[in-house]
């Protein structure tokens, strides 16, 4: 008779790994750079976003901005105050100011503007979520690689 025992020596450093802050502050920008690379493309969580409307076209133009897409940014400040929080083994994004965290509310959400347009942007598509879950799993193997040797 064989007995075979496995034991795990390094199991508390491998669970480090797996929660460690960095690697899901990592995944926090990654997720944050997917959202502003859609909202740059004029793509929302659906797909193309609804042109905007006719006197909003002529209020961007005189304010010296985009309207060939939406571009979903007038200001700049809803995207600037998309931060990140990174804990042991997770992570969150959220808005620093509530005033942008109010702007992405009605445009995801409740509606925006008089006819309460639906141009959701926040949150990730399965796709999204998909190429973030791969990149974790590298990052994993490449820290568990360095370990074993």
């Amino acid at each position: 008779m064989l007995d075979v025992n496995v034991t795990y020596p390094n199991l508390q450093k491998v669970i480090r790994i797996l929660r460690d802050r960095k690697i899901f502050s990592r995944l926090a920008f990654r997720a944050q750079y997917i959202i502003e690379k859609r909202i740059e493309s004029g793509r929302t969580l659906r797909g193309g976003a609804k042109q905007y409307s006719d006197a909003y076209k002529k209020k961007r133009q005189r304010a010296g901005l985009p309207v060939d897409h939406v571009y979903m940014e007038y200001s700049g400040m809803t995207l600037a105050a998309m931060t990140h929080k990174a804990n042991p083994g997770s992570a969150q994004l959220y808005f620093a100011l509530k005033r942008a965290e109010r702007i992405a509310y009605y445009h995801t959400f409740a509606g925006a503007g008089k006819h309460k347009i639906l141009r959701p942007f926040w949150g990730l598509t399965r796709k999204e979520k998909t190429a973030i879950n791969i990149a974790y799993g590298q990052w994993i193997a490449q820290r568990l690689a360095f370990m074993n040797e």
